[in-house]
């Protein structure tokens, strides 16, 4: 008797433990959602949705795989902010829609469990996208046209020039010399504009830069003065380090003035003769 109770008590656990070790070690064959029974009292209307929050959710799950796929096809190198725009926008304006259906739609996605799963995808995604600057890609979206293409020269022109162990006979040191230069022209720009961005230059700017100066080092080329980047810093510099100069010239030029002013000039001494006696006169 007591064997069959310690049996009934125990068995349902014993039970548990197995389907928990089968699930973990992943040989349980049969699905883990044929195992639970979902209450009597929970309603048919509250596990039913309506068809747009039906729609609603799928398209914001298609939105998250897709965004999730080009983020990891453009990991390396990163390229994510200007290939991955549109399935991001696509990302956002899903979860948006999703935000915006009835209340019990809302309910059911947003509040129904405690781990928030909608809003915890939403959240990890976009900050993928913040962490990245991704958005200061598109502040000055000429320009960032112009660095790419710069980059490009720079890749096609290290790829079809020939180079050698000596520096002095590399050829593509000279050849692409130009190249180099114009892409750390257009990247100055950025560095430039750091101050108007939210958080600083996008990933992908910053990251084909350092990919395209490793390049670079690799020939030892040295760059050259160049007087499109350089004459105006250094005529800046100049013009900002000679102005305490020229400032204390000029005070002392002018307080040599008023020290000349204020001196007054010497008289001019005059010997006054008196006249003869008139008794001299008169002799």
């Amino acid at each position: 008797m007591a064997v069959n109770i310690i049996f009934v008590l125990f068995f349902p656990c014993l039970f548990m433990g197995s389907i928990q070790l089968q699930v973990v070690h992943g040989t349980l064959d049969t699905p883990i959602e044929n195992l639970f029974i979902y209450p009597q009292n929970i309603s048919a209307e509250y596990l039913i949705m309506s068809e747009n929050c039906t729609k609603a959710f799928e398209k914001f799950s298609k939105t998250v795989i897709n965004f999730t796929n080009c983020y990891m096809n453009y990991a390396h190198p990163i390229h994510v902010c200007m290939n991955c725009g549109k399935p991001h926008a696509a990302f956002v304006a899903a979860y948006q829609n999703l935000k915006n259906q009835s209340e019990k739609c809302q309910s059911y996605f947003f509040s129904s469990d405690q781990l928030g799963i909608v809003d915890v995808v939403y959240k990890n995604g976009n900050d993928l996208w913040e962490k990245g600057y991704c958005q200061n890609c598109y502040e000055h979206f000429d320009e960032t046209k112009r660095f790419f293409e710069a980059s490009n020269a720079l890749v096609l022109c290290l790829e079809t020039t020939n180079s050698t162990s000596e520096v002095l006979e590399n050829s593509t040191c000279l050849e692409c010399h130009d190249a180099y230069v114009n892409l750390s022209a257009s990247y100055n720009k950025f560095v430039h504009w750091k101050k108007e961005f939210v958080g600083g230059i996008c990933m992908d700017i910053v990251d084909t830069m350092n990919i395209s100066r490793k390049l670079w080092s690799e020939y030892d080329c040295a760059v050259s003065f160049d007087l499109t980047i350089g004459f105006p810093n250094i005529l800046t510099a100049l013009t900002i380090g000679s102005t305490p100069l020229m400032f204390y010239l000029l005070a002392k030029n002018v307080s040599r003035l008023e020290d000349v002013k204020l001196v007054r000039p010497k008289r001019k001494i005059t010997v006054v003769t008196s006249p003869p006696p008139l008794e001299e006169l008169e002799a």
